[in-house]
């Protein structure tokens, strides 16, 4: 990284974190520079966010209210939409892995019928419920430990019929 650069963002009062997202890359990378040259960052948030307002990169969005926690790039309703939709592809593919449809009855109809049922209870990731931002390799492992049911199958399984 550049000295020149560097100290240019500390005049206009960006963080570490934010030298690090305008410049694509990492925090650590940043404060290593920052070391090198001896310089030191000053964190005033709410100036930063005046000289720089957000500006989502899918929408366009840039009311600061429509912003949650660290996003900086993204509104909280792409965000909202992009996770639905990573959800949804997600179990179409775990659906995919065990065969596509209820291994009891048949059924194939709509995916949202289709449950995962873990033949053994005691060996569950109790995490499994909100499964929504694991890796297809975490999610591999735990489909492995269940089966394909359709929701009638399921209940009827677990009602012991």
């Amino acid at each position: 990284m550049v000295e020149a650069v560097l100290k240019t963002y500390i005049e206009q009062g960006y963080s570490t974190q934010d030298i690090a997202l305008s410049e694509n890359v990492g925090k650590t990378t940043v404060r290593y520079w920052l070391k090198k040259f001896g310089l030191k960052t000053k964190n005033y948030k709410n100036q930063i966010e005046l000289k720089r307002p957000k500006k989502c990169s899918v929408c366009g969005e840039t009311d600061p209210s429509k912003f949650y926690g660290n996003k900086r790039t993204i509104c909280g309703k792409c965000h909202c939409s992009y996770t639905t939709k990573k959800g949804k592809e997600n179990k179409e593919k775990a659906v995919e892995y065990l065969g596509g449809k209820c291994i009891k009855c048949g059924y194939n109809k709509c995916i949202e019928a289709l449950d995962f049922h873990h033949t053994d209870k005691s060996k569950k990731d109790i995490s499994f419920k909100s499964k929504r931002g694991w890796s297809w390799t975490r999610l591999k492992k735990e489909l492995d430990k269940c089966i394909l049911v359709c929701s009638n199958c399921h209940r009827e399984i677990h009602n012991g019929d």
